[in-house]
C-alpha cells in the first residue's frame, strides 16, 4: 500500500470496528478502502456454513447451528458513512463483479 499498490484484503468484515481498522490502515498509507459486501438469504448462508464439510486453502470449513446463528446476532452490516459496494451473492458473476469494482 505504501509504495502505490492496490491491496486486496480478503476477509470477513462483519464487524465495523474490524473495518475500521483497515480503513485507518489504509489512510495512515494514503490509500482509500472499499469494502466488497456479498449478501445471501439468511437460509442460504447457512446451509453453505454449517456442516458443510467443504474445504478452504485445505482446511475443512463447517461450523454449528449455534456458531452460525451467533455470528448472525452479532452481524454489523456497513453503515451510510462506509464507501461500499453491495453484491447479491446469488447472482455473483465474475464479469459483473469486476465491473463494479473497474474505475
Amino acid at each position: 500500500m505504501a509504495a502505490g499498490k492496490s491491496v486486496v484484503y480478503d476477509t470477513n468484515f462483519n464487524f465495523f470496528a474490524d473495518r475500521q481498522k483497515m480503513r485507518d490502515i489504509a489512510t495512515r498509507n494514503g490509500a482509500e478502502t472499499v469494502l466488497l459486501w456479498i449478501t445471501l438469504p439468511k437460509q442460504i448462508a447457512k446451509q453453505r456454513a454449517v456442516n458443510s464439510g467443504r474445504s478452504r486453502n485445505g482446511y475443512e470449513v463447517s461450523m454449528t447451528d449455534e456458531q452460525f446463528e451467533s455470528i448472525v446476532a452479532k452481524l454489523e452490516p456497513p453503515s451510510e458513512n462506509e464507501k461500499y459496494i453491495k453484491i447479491d451473492g446469488l447472482k455473483l458473476d465474475r464479469r459483473e463483479v469486476l465491473s463494479l469494482v473497474s474505475p
